[in-house]
């Protein structure tokens, strides 16, 4: 749970190198993803990879950290309104998973 340690007030993450050293997920584009402002790109693949990972690797631990998960949900939502959150995490769990 040491990523949950790196979310931001705000509710995203924005170390994408961090995120991907913490959950050993090697992703650093998602083609629905295609921001102007590349740091802001890079904070939504962030936090998309920490979402799935915290699903995929504590689901006996939802409890504690379901509130980080919806701050950080509205954040993207907010941040990609016309973006399929819940695809794109369903595909980097299914990716974990693989």
């Amino acid at each position: 749970m040491k990523l949950i340690g790196f979310q931001k007030a705000d509710g995203y993450w924005d170390d994408l190198n961090a995120v991907k050293e913490i959950t050993g997920i090697k992703i650093n584009k998602i083609d629905e993803i295609n921001l102007d402002d590349k740091n802001i790109e890079n904070t939504c693949i962030g936090t998309l990879i920490a979402i799935a990972a915290i699903r995929v690797k504590s689901p006996d631990l939802k409890n504690s950290w379901i509130m980080i998960e919806s701050k950080a949900l509205s954040w993207l939502k907010m941040t990609l309104p016309d973006v399929d959150i819940d695809q794109i995490i369903s595909n980097i769990e299914h990716y974990i998973t693989q």
